[in-house]
C-alpha cells in the first residue's frame, strides 16, 4: 500500500514537472498587446524606457488637420526617445482608417484600439488631444489642442527632469 501511494506521488510529480517544462519558454500572447493599422501590434510594457505620446484625432477636426504636420515632424525627429501613436476618435478600422490617415498625411503608427482606460484618463472634449506617458509607462499630462514641435519638445524635456517646471506645475 505504501509503495503504491509513493508511485502515485511520483507520477503526479512527473506530470507536474512535465507541464512546467513544456510551458517554460513559451511566449503567451499578452492581453496588453494593442493592434496597429497594418497588422503589427504594440505592447506598452515593451515601450518602457521611452516616453509615449498618444495622439487623438479625427478627420472632421479642423485643428487636427493643421496639427498633424507638427506631430509628424516631432515624431520623425524624436524616434530615439519618444514613441508617437495615433488613435482615431471615430474608431475607424482597416481601409477607412488607412484612407483618412493618408488623406491627412499621418506618418506615425495608428492604434486600432484605444488604450486610454489603461492610463485611467477620461476623454476631453477637445481635439487634438495628446496623452503624455513617461518612460515608466505612467500617465503624466494631457495636452489639448494643436501643439508645435517646440511645445512637444518642452513637455518631454520637463517630464524627463531636464528643466524645471514654471511655478512647480507638472501635468494637467
Amino acid at each position: 500500500m505504501i509503495i503504491k501511494k509513493a508511485n502515485q506521488i511520483r507520477l503526479s510529480l512527473i506530470a507536474l514537472l512535465s507541464v512546467f517544462l513544456l510551458t517554460t519558454g513559451c511566449k503567451q500572447e499578452s492581453i496588453e498587446d494593442y493592434p496597429l493599422l497594418g497588422g503589427d501590434s504594440i505592447n506598452f510594457e515593451d515601450l518602457h524606457g521611452k516616453a509615449v505620446l498618444l495622439v487623438y484625432w479625427a478627420d472632421w477636426c479642423v485643428t487636427c488637420r493643421g496639427a498633424i504636420e507638427e506631430i509628424n515632424n516631432f515624431a520623425s525627429g524624436h524616434k530615439e526617445n519618444v514613441v508617437t501613436l495615433g488613435v482615431n476618435m471615430d474608431h475607424l478600422q482597416g481601409e477607412k482608417l488607412a484612407k483618412q490617415a493618408e488623406m491627412l498625411g499621418i506618418k506615425f503608427p495608428l492604434l486600432l484600439d484605444d488604450p486610454r482606460s489603461r492610463f485611467g484618463v477620461e476623454p476631453s472634449e477637445v481635439l487634438p488631444e495628446i496623452l503624455v506617458i513617461d518612460r515608466e509607462g505612467r500617465f503624466q499630462q494631457l495636452l489639448m489642442g494643436p501643439q508645435s514641435v517646440e511645445a512637444l519638445e518642452m513637455v518631454i524635456l520637463k517630464m524627463e527632469g531636464d528643466m524645471d517646471y514654471p511655478n512647480g506645475e507638472q501635468g494637467t
